[in-house]
């Protein structure tokens, strides 16, 4: 399913001495690290799809994990056509600020839509009532933080613009929510966050603790104008138990009052605006399957420690990860059925800073007037379920 190709360059002398407790003596320039990675990927939305992506990254010096700069490219095809997508990413974490940059492009030409919140989207359809609907959506995202204290005060903005034609006789074109046929959205939102962890992308022991408001406008194509808010809290805790096991928690509330137009609604918390984070909250309903204004939802994940493999240039470790989640999804202010996901998977970490999740996971769904079952749901992330 995966299939990798590494480049790596180092800002250091290439005769590493390898420690027997897997850690890398850097030198007083830190590292540069970087990976190239052309790859098959598959969920059960969108199909079997190649890419090709490529990370850059530097390490502080005296760093085994983790970056303080990364720049991401990313472009995706699905090879039924039905999906693409394309985009840039900045990271960059200095003294005084933290500045983050994310544009890219989106098209689907067989989008499913499946109603928004908990109740629309337990309901199994017929799969061409679902799908055929086209959006194109460029989007762009960027914000800074600072230290205040012992937190980080953040302002961020998102815009997102959508050309939609929905599939004739379909749920889409049948229900008609705001923006059934594009619009525009943006939104800004101002928060704190406050880290506690002992290393990242993949934290052993620590907390991590995020709360916003948000402030955002959406116009349709009708020229509709609606101004809408929220809030978002979340909160994270791991705990290594030994060397090899930790244990992680996750806390997850939102709520919007206003309307939202229905191409921004599949942007719930948790799914790092755009593609990084699909695979993260309601990983076992599907990726654009799951829409609504809030979500209530906790999950829990134990990750085990396989080993790390460290020659050179080479730099790969290995975690299992089993985790399940309960959730509740908001149609308005109605939070509808409970959503649980219960999913399997592991973590490969290239070079302590890139995440690739491949990951099976399986969510309770029923056709119309029969009990709900469990429905499995498939792919490739590059972020930990947390």
């Amino acid at each position: 399913m995966l299939l990798l190709f590494v480049m790596s360059v180092w800002a250091q002398d290439p005769e590493l001495e390898l420690p027997t407790d897997d850690a890398v003596v850097l030198n007083e320039r830190g590292t540069w690290g970087g990976i190239g990675l052309p790859y098959a990927s598959a969920n059960s939305t969108d199909g079997l799809g190649l890419g090709l992506g490529g990370e850059l990254f530097h390490r502080p010096e005296g760093e085994e994990d983790g970056y303080d700069f990364k720049l991401t490219l990313s472009t995706y095809f699905a090879v039924n056509g039905r999906y693409q997508n394309h985009f840039v990413q900045v990271e960059r974490f200095g003294e005084r600020n933290n500045i983050f940059f994310q544009a890219g492009y989106s098209r689907w030409s067989s989008m499913l839509y499946a109603g928004a919140g908990g109740a629309d989207v337990l309901v199994l359809r017929p799969q061409q009532a679902e799908s055929g609907n086209r959006q194109s959506a460029p989007f762009a995202m960027a914000s800074v933080s600072f230290p205040v204290d012992e937190f980080d005060l953040y302002i961020q903005g998102f815009t997102r613009f959508a050309a939609v034609t929905p599939n004739p006789g379909g749920v889409l074109d049948v229900d008609r929510p705001y923006g059934a046929e594009g619009g525009g959205y943006g939104q800004v939102a101002i928060g704190v966050t406050k880290t506690t962890w002992d290393r990242f992308p993949l934290p052993r022991d620590g907390a991590y603790l995020e709360m916003a408001v948000l402030g955002n406008i959406a116009g349709d194509r009708d020229g509709q104008i609606e101004p809408s808010g929220g809030i978002f809290v979340e909160a994270i805790r791991w705990k290594s138990f030994g060397r090899h096991l930790t244990i992680g928690a996750r806390g997850n509330l939102t709520n919007m009052v206003g309307t939202q137009p229905f191409f921004i609604q599949d942007l719930l918390p948790g799914r790092l605006k755009d593609e990084f984070g699909f695979e993260q909250p309601l990983t076992g309903y599907g990726r654009t399957r799951t829409r609504g204004d809030g979500l209530w939802a906790a999950a829990v994940e134990v990750r085990p420690y396989v080993g790390r493999i460290q020659k050179g240039f080479f730099d790969m470790a290995l975690y299992g990860s089993v985790y399940a989640e309960e959730a509740f999804l908001f149609s308005g202010t109605d939070p509808g059925p409970h959503m649980p996901t219960v999913g399997v998977g592991f973590d490969l970490v290239w070079q302590g800073a890139t995440v690739l999740r491949p990951f099976a996971a399986w969510g309770w769904r029923a056709e119309p007037g029969q009990k709900r079952r469990g429905v499995p749901q498939f792919g490739l992330a590059l972020k930990s379920p947390l």
